[in-house]
């Protein structure tokens, strides 16, 4: 009989430990606490096998909600204790522009980081970062010069910089971003003269000269809004140098010949207009047809690659400038009398390097820009731009809104001007195409200057 209590003492204490076992396993995934009775879609499997007989009340006082350890905690990010003491930019303008910073830390400096980027008409932001190289200390030193020879933004562009500053502890200090205008300082002399989006800045000369560009600039954007549709879309600068020496200055690398240059993507114009009367009349047109390309430029870029043909983008620019020019209907004349008009097809590549080809290249695109334009209407030209931006190529474009391709445009306009039908198969060139050529041309004349952040449209003088 003692034997048999016995054993009976000892099957209850094991019941009560299994029943231990149980509950834990239940309430260690719950946050909250639970029934001592697990339900079944959460019963968990343990490896103890469940007992044959009801629980005792030992068992159930056992399964009794058990109460999760606390997770133990992340350590907290380290505090940074970094101070910028000063940071700045430095310009010597058209040489060099030097960033500085200077910080301090209770624990040594480790790294020095400058984050800057051009502000540019482009698919994406682009954000350039340089490791500056210093000595680690507490109070720590760095710059970094950005050699403009080596290549860099033209003036007028604006930049925006920060520094990332990291130390021993782990700490890092991400400075406020700061902007400015990377200009010549010569435009420091006098406030620009800003109507709209364009913003005209000059030196050298009285307020008269300014305003009379101005005024050719508005009347360009008049002129093309009423009768294409297409305007600016974002602000531009216009920077006006009294000479074509002063211009050439401020300038990299110019060629002799340089008369101005105009950098689409960031929104620049930089040409050289002498303060006499002969000078302001080219100036005008100078700065009307520089301003076209921007304009034309903004309607229709894109991120597909779908650039706007020569014949095209200078017809515009030229039709932007006002009446014709007598010399360029003189070219024309020529050409048809002569049968030696180029195809519609041969100026979509780049124009020719010969002068006499160039300026009858220039001729004939303004003509082809005012036939659509007359022929045509305003709506169907804005269409017709509209669809660059969504990647369509100048023909299929030319298609789907003038129901022409090149062959059936260029036999249009050539009837338009009482020239014979083209001798030219479909897709010849006149001329072997000479990349990146530079040509000098007579004042107002211009040619596409490619290469780097330099790409522009440059004039001779």
């Amino acid at each position: 009989m003692k034997n048999r209590l016995i054993s009976a003492i000892l099957l209850l204490a094991l019941v009560a430990v299994a029943g231990c076992q149980q509950g834990a396993a239940t309430l260690v995934p719950s946050p909250t606490p639970a029934l001592a009775t697990p339900s079944p879609a959460a019963a968990p499997v343990t490896e103890a096998p469940p007992s044959p007989s009801p629980p005792s009340p030992a068992a159930t006082v056992a399964t009794a909600p058990v109460t999760p350890k606390p997770a133990t905690p992340k350590p907290a990010p380290v505090a940074s204790n970094i101070q910028l003491l000063d940071s700045g930019a430095a310009v010597d303008f058209a040489k060099t522009i030097t960033f500085k910073v200077r910080a301090q830390s209770s624990v040594n400096i480790t790294r020095m980081t400058l984050s800057y980027n051009v502000d540019r008409i482009t698919v994406a932001t682009v954000i350039n970062e340089v490791r500056v190289n210093f000595t680690p200390s507490t109070t720590a030193e760095g710059q970094w010069v950005w050699d403009q020879r080596r290549g860099g933004p033209p003036g007028g562009a604006t930049i925006s910089y920060q520094w990332i500053i990291d130390d021993a502890s782990g700490g890092r200090l991400r400075t406020e971003e700061k902007s400015f205008v990377y200009q010549d300082p010569r435009f420091d002399r006098t406030a620009p003269l800003t109507v709209g989006l364009v913003s005209l800045y000059w030196y050298g000369a009285d307020a008269d000269y300014g305003r009379t560009l101005m005024e050719a600039a508005q009347d360009a954007l008049k002129r093309l809004a009423q009768d294409t549709g297409a305007q600016l879309e974002r602000a531009v600068k216009i920077y006006v140098y009294p000479s074509y020496d002063e211009l050439r200055s401020a300038l990299i690398f110019p060629q002799e010949w340089t008369g101005g240059v105009a950098f689409t993507e960031f929104g620049v114009i930089a040409i050289g207009v002498p303060t006499n009367r002969a000078g302001v009349e080219y100036g005008k047109r100078t700065v009307s047809h520089e301003l076209a390309h921007l304009v034309t430029f903004q309607v229709t870029f894109n991120p597909y690659g779908i650039n706007v043909p020569p014949w095209l983008n200078e017809g515009l620019a030229k039709y932007a400038e006002g009446e014709t020019e007598a010399d360029y209907r003189s070219r024309i004349e020529k050409a048809i009398r002569d049968n030696k008009l180029f195809s519609v097809r041969s100026l979509s590549s780049q124009f020719s390097a010969d002068t006499d080809e160039a300026l009858l290249s220039y001729a004939q695109s303004e003509s082809f820009a005012r036939f659509l334009v007359a022929k045509y209407g305003r709506d169907s030209m804005l269409r017709y731009l509209g669809l660059f931006k969504q990647g369509i190529p100048a023909e299929e474009g030319l298609k789907q809104v003038y129901g022409l391709d090149y062959s059936s445009f260029d036999a249009a306009w050539r009837a338009s001007v009482g020239a014979r039908a083209s001798a030219v198969p479909a897709g010849a060139k006149r001329w072997p195409m000479v990349q990146n050529a530079t040509p000098w041309l007579p004042s107002g004349s211009r040619w596409y200057q490619a290469g780097g952040m330099r790409k522009g449209l440059a004039f001779a003088a």
